[in-house]
């Protein structure tokens, strides 16, 4: 899906087969964009942000739906999508902050980080389920802060995440885990 205007609505639903649905650029969704998954374990949602120069990013990561909302709303709702790719590109002197506010029993989750001279990429996770998965990839130079913590606890975070570096001389990674 390459662009939905905002006085549009697009509602794609796929059949028992495996779904993959791609969104190469999350601010071109301008209208409302509502995926379902077949009945089966295989649909995959995959949505990429890229920053603007000079211009950062929020966004905010939920079972059913994503909402990037700096500089604009533009938001993707899905159901029946077990398998979540994020890509998020960072232009030079950017900032991105990305928060996972939960990842449910059987859901997999997959962040791909590429940072730039200069920008910053922050991630938050809330919470998740212990059948979830988190993978973070950090790629190319930039900052890189990891956050693991809901309201100074981490009682509510069981789920598996890993959390990739690229071995980039110029990437500065830190996780900081907030108990």
């Amino acid at each position: 899906v390459v662009g939905v205007p905002s006085t549009s609505s697009l509602t794609i639903t796929s059949g028992t087969g495996v779904g993959r649905f791609i969104f190469p650029d999350l601010s071109n969704c301008n209208g409302s964009s509502i995926v379902h998954g077949g009945p089966n374990i295989s649909n995959t949602i995959d949505i990429t942000i890229t920053t603007k120069p000079n211009t950062n990013v929020v966004a905010f990561i939920q079972p059913t739906n994503i909402v990037k909302n700096h500089p604009a709303n533009h938001t993707i709702t899905w159901s029946g999508v077990e398998r979540r790719i994020i890509r998020v590109n960072n232009t030079p002197g950017t900032i991105s902050n990305i928060t996972v506010m939960h990842l449910e029993d059987g859901a997999y989750m997959e962040i791909i980080a590429r940072g730039a001279n200069g920008s910053v990429y922050h991630q938050t996770l809330t919470s998740c389920d212990n059948q979830a998965e988190l993978r973070l990839y950090l790629e190319n130079p930039g900052t890189n802060i990891i956050e693991i913590t809901n309201q100074g606890t981490v009682s509510n975070i069981e789920c598996t995440m890993r959390v990739v570096g690229s071995g980039d001389p110029n990437q500065l990674n830190t996780i900081i885990v907030k108990a």
